[in-house]
Formats: C-alpha cells, structure tokens, sequence
C-alpha cells in the first residue's frame, strides 16, 4: 500500500502514503500531554520533511484529548500548511468527549482559514481529499 511508517506509540501510529501524499494519524485512547504534544511533533515533522497534501486524522478510538493538546495542535495547523499541506480532515471519533475536542479544533481561526472536513470514515476522507487535490490542479 506504499506507506512509511513515521513514528508509533501504544496509542499513536502516523503513516505517509507515497502514493496519495497523505499523512495518516491513528488515535487510539487517552494519553498525557506531553505525549499528545510528542506526536503533534511528529505530525509536524513529517510534514516537513515528506511531499505531503493533506492528513487525515483518525480518532475513532480516541478517548478524551488531554487539556491544552487540542489548542497546541490548533497552533502547528497553520505551520504545516507552509510545507504545502492543502487539506485536513478528522475522521469522527466514537467518544462523546472525544469529538467535542474534535469540534474545538476546528472552531480556531487558525485551522477555519485552510480546508478542512469532518467525516466518519477513513475512506470518504481520503476520497475528499483526493477530489479535492483534483479539483486545485484542473
């Protein structure tokens, strides 16, 4: 499936897909701060340094995000975008508490001011993405 794999924890896993240029986050439970920051890090860092087009972040198995992660990853959102990130996408998560962390993201004026979506599957986020990217190259 072409996919490298950037970086991985217990409750992280990030992959780039040469194919599709998309960067893959899975979530998966609850971790501390500066773990949560860690992987923002890492997020950060891939973007950089691979040709990547869009990330999709899946928090299906996400429980709560930790206090102050969701306004540190709505702080490097405008930063990748200087890497030549054109979209973000989250894939909806099952807990409650969970997607309303999701929802604050997305309420910061700094990831308002890309293109972005919500979605409640891997794939109708990677199908987005990849219509969209049509769409900017015609």
């Amino acid at each position: 499936m072409n996919m490298i794999e950037c970086y991985k924890t217990k409750n992280f896993l990030l992959e780039y897909n040469e194919k599709t240029k998309i960067l893959h986050q899975t979530w998966v439970g609850f971790m501390k701060l500066e773990d949560f920051k860690r992987c923002c890090d890492e997020i950060f860092n891939a973007c950089r340094d691979y040709d990547v087009i869009a990330y999709i972040s899946d928090s299906t198995k996400q429980s709560i995000v930790p206090q102050g992660g969701v306004e540190y990853a709505a702080r490097l959102s405008p930063k990748v975008k200087e890497f030549g990130v054109l979209f973000e996408t989250h894939v909806i998560p099952e807990n409650l508490f969970a997607e309303l962390s999701v929802d604050k993201y997305y309420e910061d004026e700094a990831v308002n001011g890309g293109v972005a979506n919500k979605f409640v599957s891997v794939e109708q986020a990677e199908k987005w993405i990849l219509e969209k990217y049509q769409e900017s190259e015609a």
